[in-house]
Parts: structure tokens; sequence; C-alpha cells
């Protein structure tokens, strides 16, 4: 393997906030200590002043803030800012950890030998509201990156299947927003009040979840139910909520206030229809959340069935409120679910452990693609 304090590391990331912004800022608070690092990010960046803490060089940019600012970035050809300070730096790999619609014009104006490498969080497109937006992008930029991570053994395999001429690293999505402490019993007691959290779209499965809640509620009426964030919802939906004396916060939610409304809940649901992993699962890692999540993508390998919490069948709603009747009345069941929680957030998704092992296949797919360094 090539000698580490050789190495000059670029990261790429143009996003704002959310689960790939601290998956970013937390892969490069371990790798930052390792080996030199020079970031690439969104001036509007919601981590920022964290990242300006970190023994690592930080480079900003004027972005977007809405589809009409990003139409008028991609006219002015801003993104090749973000290529020419790459040239100019040199780096000898590029881990681009979102950089999302600038993607394409930035690696296509890059002319500097650097080895680029991709996170993938979405192994197939999120068929949400802007999918055909997404679809013809692609198009017209096409993938080029030299290899690409994905970050669950599910996404890894997919990748295989989908790109069979590219290099894939193996690697994992670690915890994020972890609590400063975890405390069980609280935890425990608070077992018959449910939290979805995250962006709400269609695939996210949040009419399922109310469908099923109000099916364990008429068993058990001291259930509660919380929907917290950002998306449409229609309004016969928001009348079934009201009636059924669910808690709606439909608004994106900062990190701060997240922290608050999690430490009140005590079981997270996650009724997906579609995944590749998930960073609200990562959330539920950090703060010791049993969660109750469908088996589809990674999430069967972030919540562990009986173990972190519970797995079922996706778009099943008697079995989600099976489920949410089980957990809701076993105080003892609650308790082993946060306490595993915790355990497999010390380990299994430690972020030295996954920062450390990403570094060392980055440099060895550099030393057998013989790139100069």
């Amino acid at each position: 393997m090539a000698d580490r304090s050789s190495i000059h590391l670029g990261i790429l990331y143009i996003g704002k906030q959310g689960g790939i912004c601290h998956y970013t800022y937390e892969l490069v608070r371990v790798l930052s200590k390792i080996v030199k690092v020079t970031c690439y990010l969104s001036a509007n960046n919601e981590l920022l002043a964290k990242w300006q803490e970190l023994p690592c060089q930080i480079k900003t940019f004027e972005t977007y803030s809405g589809f009409s600012t990003l139409l008028w970035s991609m006219v002015t050809q801003q993104p090749l800012n973000v290529a020419k300070e790459i040239d100019r730096d040199r780096p000898d790999i590029l881990l681009d950890t979102g950089s999302g619609p600038w993607a394409g014009m930035i690696k296509k104006a890059i002319s500097s030998q650097v080895l680029t490498i991709d996170v993938i969080h979405d192994v197939e497109t999120h068929p949400d509201r802007w999918l055909p937006l997404i679809t013809a992008y692609q198009f017209f930029y096409p993938n080029k990156a030299d290899a690409l991570v994905g970050i669950s053994d599910y996404s890894y395999q997919q990748l295989l299947l989908k790109f069979p001429k590219i290099p894939i690293l193996k690697s994992a999505h670690g915890i994020i927003q972890p609590a400063a402490s975890i405390d069980l019993d609280r935890i425990a007691t608070n077992r018959n009040k449910f939290l979805f959290f995250g962006r709400i779209e269609k695939y996210k499965g949040v009419e399922i979840l109310v469908k099923s809640f109000a099916i364990a509620k008429q068993v058990y009426p001291d259930l509660s139910l919380s929907i917290v964030g950002k998306g449409t919802i229609d309004e016969q939906l928001k009348t079934q909520m009201s009636e059924l004396g669910i808690q709606l916060i439909n608004r994106w939610v900062a990190e701060a206030e997240l922290a608050e409304i999690v430490a009140n809940h005590g079981i997270a649901v996650m009724p997906y229809l579609s995944a590749t992993q998930s960073g609200v699962a990562a959330v539920c890692l950090g703060n010791g959340l049993p969660a109750i999540a469908t088996n589809v993508g990674a999430l069967p390998e972030q919540i562990i069935h009986e173990r972190n919490g519970a797995i079922v069948p996706p778009g099943d709603a008697d079995a989600l409120a099976q489920a949410m009747l089980a957990i809701s009345q076993d105080y003892a069941s609650a308790y082993k679910m946060a306490q595993e929680a915790g355990i497999i957030a010390e380990t299994t998704y430690s972020w030295k452990n996954i920062g450390t092992k990403l570094l060392e296949d980055m440099i060895d797919l550099v030393r057998k693609e013989r790139v100069a360094i």
C-alpha cells in the first residue's frame, strides 16, 4: 500500500444539509487526521463552522438555493469554478460524496490526472418528484467516475451488478447526529411514542404508516405518533392524521430541534417502500433508538430484526401495526433493543473503522490503477 503521508485526498460535497452532509463531515473528521485533505464545499453548508475546526483545507463556492438558482448556476457555468480549484490543487484522489446536479459539469471540466471515486447513496434513483429531471440530467452527464463506493452490503452487491466494468469499493454508513449519552430507561419508557422523521416522499410509505397506526391505536389507545419532515402531504391524509391525534411537523427541522424530538420518543418507524440504506437509521443507531423498518434495501442491515428493532414486509399495514403493538407493550424488549443499538453503533458503524478501511481501499485502488502519487 502506498504511504499514507504522501496522499492528497480531495472531498467534493456541494450539498447543504441533511444526512449526506453529516455523512461527509464525519468521514472528513476521521480522514483529515490521517492524510492531507482538501474539501470543496457549498458556502451554505449547515456544518461549515464545524468543518473549519478540522485539520483540513476548506474551499467554498456559492451554489444555489432552489430550482431557479440551480438553472442559473448551470447556465453561467458556476460548477467550472470548482473544477478549476481541483486542477489547481491536483489531489491524488477526488472522493465525491454528493455533488448532485453539479457533478457532471465539474468532472467533465477537470483536466488534471485525478482518480475520481463516487460514493453512491442510492443505487436506483428514488421515485420522487425529481426523478424526471434527474433522469434527463444523467442522460447528458453519465457517470464518469473511475470507481464507486457502496455504503452497505446491499448497495455494494447492486453496484457490482449494475457497473461490472468499474471497481466497486465496499463501505458503510456510520452513525450521524449521535446523542451525547443514551438513557436506556428513558427510551424504553417512551416505547409507546413512535416517530417518523426525514424528507416526506411517496416512497417513504407515510400513508401505510397512518393506516397501521389507526389499526394499532384501536387496540392500544395510549400509542402516539409524530411525523416530522418536509414534503407534500395531501389534505385527506392530513385530515386522517388530525383525527388520529398524530402530531405533524411538516417542515425542515434543524439538527438541535431534531435531537430534542428524538429524545422525546422511544421507537422510530421507517415504513419505506424502497430504499438503498438510510440516514434516518444512522441517526437511530447514534441515539440508541430502536426502530421498526421494512425489508427493503439495506434497512435489515442497519435495523437487525429482534436485535435493535423489527423488520416487516413493505406495504403491509397489518404487519407494521402488529410490530408497533408488540414493542410498545414490552419494556424489557425495548430496553434491550436500545442497548443493542448502542453496541452496533460503537462497533459496526464506528466512523474510525469505516474511514480507515475506505482510505486503505482507495489507496490500494490507486496502486492497482498505477496512477502516479
